[in-house]
C-alpha cells in the first residue's frame, strides 16, 4: 500500500522542524479520520511574556489577540513540514500572524487513507468551522 509521504519528519515535534511558538494537535473532521495540524502563533505573542506553551493558551490567543488567522492548506505534495513551507510560516509568523495549517487525509501524520476530492472538500469546510469558532472569526 503506498501512501502520500516522501519523508517522515517528527510532525508532533515542530520545534524540530525550527519552529517557535508552534504546538501539534490533531483535529477529527469524521469520527475514524484524523488530519494532523499545526497552530503558529504570530511572533508578537511568542515575545510576550505571558506566553506559555500550554495547549489552552493556543486556543485563547486566536480570540483574544485580533490578531489575522491565515488557514493554510498546503496541496497535494508532502506534509506541512517542508522546507519552503516553513519559510513560509515563519515569514506569516513574524507579520504577527496566526498561521493554521494541517496535512490532508492520507499525508503526514493524517488517516493513512487514499484521499478523494470529496472527502478533502469537506475535510477543509469542518475545518474552517473549526477555526471559525475557535477565532470568533468574523466573515466579510
Amino acid at each position: 500500500e503506498t501512501f502520500l509521504v516522501h519523508r517522515r519528519e517528527d510532525l508532533d515535534k515542530p520545534e524540530n522542524e525550527g519552529l517557535e511558538g508552534c504546538r501539534n494537535f490533531y483535529f477529527n473532521p469524521e469520527t475514524d479520520i484524523k488530519l494532523g495540524v499545526w497552530h503558529i502563533l504570530p511572533r508578537n505573542l511568542v515575545n510576550s511574556e505571558t506566553f506559555t506553551n500550554e495547549p489552552e493558551w493556543f486556543e485563547k490567543s486566536l480570540s483574544s489577540a485580533g490578531q489575522p488567522i491565515i488557514i493554510y492548506f498546503h496541496g497535494t505534495t508532502g506534509t506541512r513540514a517542508l522546507e519552503y513551507r516553513i519559510g513560509l510560516y515563519k515569514l506569516f509568523q513574524n507579520l504577527n500572524y496566526h498561521v493554521i495549517c494541517c496535512d490532508y487525509r492520507g499525508f503526514g501524520d493524517s488517516t493513512r487513507v487514499i484521499p478523494n476530492k470529496n472527502d478533502v472538500v469537506k475535510d477543509s469546510v469542518k475545518f474552517y468551522e473549526f477555526v471559525k469558532v475557535k477565532g470568533a472569526i468574523n466573515e466579510f
